[in-house]
């Protein structure tokens, strides 16, 4: 009876220890990382490595150039359809040329069209960047830049970003850099606030940049990123003359369904069962 006594303190007592255990662990991960340890994102993925190959003709790199330059990576070879990362570990927040982060370290699975899902076999670091409107208008602009000279790659597509970007004023900086960039031309190049429809309400959610050389052997690059409000890469589109280069969009709750028209099909389908129920009930009294 005296060790079963004992027995119950002890659980007792770790019930209540552990939630602060827990909350300690926690603690070292600041609130604008809205991803966890475990945690999966899958995205369904188009790729056309021919439009990209296009943009560095026009760029006026050669054909033997083209022909021996890898431009994409295993993961980004046209027969993908699919992508799959697994955050394997999420750092302690650091700070780098008064650029405060978390990196996270993750896996990336690869699937093609009727096939399994496939290991990489190495593991990658990201940095989820606190918001700050110059770091953020830095990063928006870098990775607009190198798209824009030929250069792509995964290292250039944010899968995470802080949850608390205001994109609003975000894509105002953004674009008056590519504005100053290309001698003040506004129709040249910019950026402009993305929105999505949530529960019948437009929120900004991404940005959107245009850049246009101005040029006749040139035509338009536009790169759209949305993201959900845990900083989570939703949709992503980078075309060329029209053409989808890469796409990536979201799977599950987290993904771009839940910004779709189809809530208010939803709505009205359950407004219309209650309102059925309701008249049978009527009718049988």
């Amino acid at each position: 009876m005296k060790s079963k006594k004992i027995l119950f303190v002890l659980l007792i007592t770790s019930m209540l220890i552990l939630p602060f255990i827990n909350f300690a662990t926690a603690a070292s991960i600041p609130g604008y990382v809205g991803i966890e340890e475990g945690d999966e994102f899958i995205w369904d993925v188009s790729i056309d490595d021919n439009q990209w190959e296009d943009l560095l003709e026009d760029l006026g790199f050669s054909e033997t150039f083209i022909d021996n330059y890898d431009v994409f990576e295993d993961e980004l070879d046209d027969d993908i359809i699919g992508w799959k990362i697994r955050i394997l570990k999420l750092e302690e927040e650091d700070e780098v040329d008064d650029e405060e982060f978390v990196k996270y370290k993750y896996g990336l699975d690869t699937k093609e069209e009727e096939g399994d899902w496939e290991e990489e076999d190495h593991k990658d670091n990201k940095d989820i960047l606190k918001y700050d409107k110059d770091v953020y208008t830095k990063m928006m602009y870098d990775a607009a830049i190198y798209i824009g000279a030929g250069i792509i790659g995964r290292e250039l597509i944010p899968f995470v970003v802080a949850d608390n970007v205001k994109w609003g004023n975000l894509a105002n900086e953004v674009d008056d850099e590519l504005d100053n960039d290309f001698d003040g031309n506004d129709e040249s190049a910019g950026a402009e606030v993305t929105t999505s429809l949530y529960f019948f309400m437009q929120k900004k959610n991404g940005i959107s940049i245009l850049i246009n050389y101005d040029e006749e052997e040139l035509e338009d690059i536009t790169i759209i990123a949305q993201f959900n409000d845990n900083g989570i890469l939703m949709y992503y589109n980078l075309a060329y003359d029209g053409d989808t280069v890469i796409e990536l969009v979201l799977q599950g709750l987290q993904g771009r369904m839940v910004t779709e028209w189809w809530w208010a099909a939803v709505v009205i389908a359950i407004a219309a069962v209650v309102i059925v129920i309701f008249i049978i009930v009527i009718k049988k009294r």
